[in-house]
């Protein structure tokens, strides 16, 4: 979860489990919860928390997160933090345990590659090409505005 008004820890993480309700709907809840729903039957307990003890044992930050017991409530995560866990997506399914993530995560690529061909009209000058070329596409660009230099140096034309 990301959280842009706070600065210094910008995502969140929590930790679910899923469970049935009376009518058999399959619902995602914090996984204090499985601490009472499991609570007089130890074996359960143990067998359900069997595989986050394997994440411990792999990824650093699950095992910091357990042994301070945050791993039962909301976490604030630093950018870093927050990475560091995205990056271990794939070692904690290894170990039994579904994690939910955005898509674009998920994929081997994530980013797009293109090739564009721009044919210059010298008259116009290649930074209203550039910014012509941005306003006509939906792709995220910031909205500063580009430097003669910086756009000769994007396009490899050097200082002209």
């Amino acid at each position: 979860m990301e959280n842009e008004e706070d600065k210094e820890c910008p995502f969140a993480f929590l930790a679910t489990y899923a469970t049935k309700d009376k009518m058999g709907r399959v619902l995602h809840v914090p996984l204090k919860n499985a601490l009472i729903e499991y609570k007089g039957e130890r074996g359960q307990l143990l067998k359900f928390l069997s595989c986050l003890n394997k994440v411990a044992e792999k990824v650093n930050l699950i095992a910091d997160f357990m042994d301070s017991g945050e791993i039962y409530h909301p976490i604030r995560l630093t950018s870093s933090e927050a990475y560091e866990l995205l990056k271990s997506v794939l070692v904690i399914e290894e170990c039994g345990i579904t994690c939910r993530v955005p898509n674009w995560w998920r994929r081997q690529y994530s980013s797009i590659n293109m090739d564009v061909k721009i044919d210059i009209d010298k008259a116009i000058g290649i930074k209203d090409h550039v910014e012509a070329m941005l306003e006509k596409t939906d792709l995220p660009h910031s909205k500063r505005v580009m430097s003669d230099s910086y756009i000769n140096t994007l396009f490899g034309l050097g200082d002209e």
